[in-house]
């Protein structure tokens, strides 16, 4: 299964997986791809900041995972511990709270114990090289199928969310100067196609094969690219809507992934 378009930076902030904890398994915090350098926290509290991560097609800076504590230990004003999934080991390092009037003294937190099976919230991030999770919140859970149906849950997650493209404000609006003919009439709705009435020699869906395209916009003095039309037709796809493909003969009704 291919990863679509990944959104743009300045769309981050428009897409509500970035602002929740990604359901993901070990493995994949391990491995995905760094979207780019540390942001400042969200509350300020000093610190590295936040990378963020691409997991899939969708830029993500929370996480959370539910594992085994094989390591705890405390050092200073933090609590160490290691969660183990059956995918992999995660580094958990969980800082003492803030500072408050009654207390200015940060209240020490005792380190998880051995075996526990913990769920974990925080931010992915790097130590001398290596990742690790800065945790958030962290609490213990009491089902022996808590595990399981973490990792179902993040597979259903990818299936559904991150490995497709976030439709962004304004990522279909139509160029300012569309070609001669594209513009005049070139998309019709799906329901003639759909039901075989469209009209002879015409599209009768949402889309427009891409050889189609390629002859319009050529028409109009553009220099067609299939880099440049194929995002327009999989956003199509995307909306469960229909294009008819011609083959020389009656348009037929098909979907991109049955021409591919």
């Amino acid at each position: 299964m291919s990863i679509q378009r990944r959104t743009p930076p300045a769309h981050w902030g428009s897409d509500p997986t970035y602002h929740a904890y990604a359901k993901v398994l070990v493995a994949q915090a391990l491995t995905i791809a760094l979207a780019n350098e540390p942001v400042p926290r969200e509350g300020g509290g000093g610190g590295c900041g936040q990378h963020v991560w691409w997991l899939g097609a969708r830029a993500v800076h929370l996480f959370s995972v539910c594992g085994v504590v094989v390591e705890s230990y405390r050092r200073d004003s933090s609590s160490h511990f290691m969660i183990d999934d059956s995918t992999g080991l995660l580094p958990c390092i969980w800082w003492d709270g803030a500072a408050t009037e009654a207390g200015p003294s940060r209240q020490p937190r005792a380190a998880p114990p051995l075996g526990a099976c913990l769920h974990v919230h925080g931010s992915l991030s790097y130590f001398r090289e290596s990742r690790q999770l800065r945790v958030d919140c962290a609490w213990p859970e009491p089902d022996p199928l808590g595990e399981p149906l973490h990792w179902a849950e993040a597979q259903r997650m990818w299936e559904a969310t991150y490995h497709r493209a976030f439709r962004y404000p304004g990522a279909a609006v139509a160029p300012q100067s569309a070609p001669a003919g594209l513009a005049e009439g070139a998309v019709e709705p799906a329901t003639g196609a759909a039901s075989g009435e469209a009209a002879e020699g015409r599209a009768g869906a949402v889309g427009v094969s891409l050889a189609e395209l390629r002859q319009t916009v050529r028409a109009g003095g553009w220099q067609a690219r299939l880099a440049d039309l194929e995002p327009s037709v999989e956003r199509l796809v995307e909306g469960s809507l229909l294009y008819v493909a011609h083959d020389g003969g009656r348009p037929a009704v098909q979907t991109w992934d049955q021409r591919r």
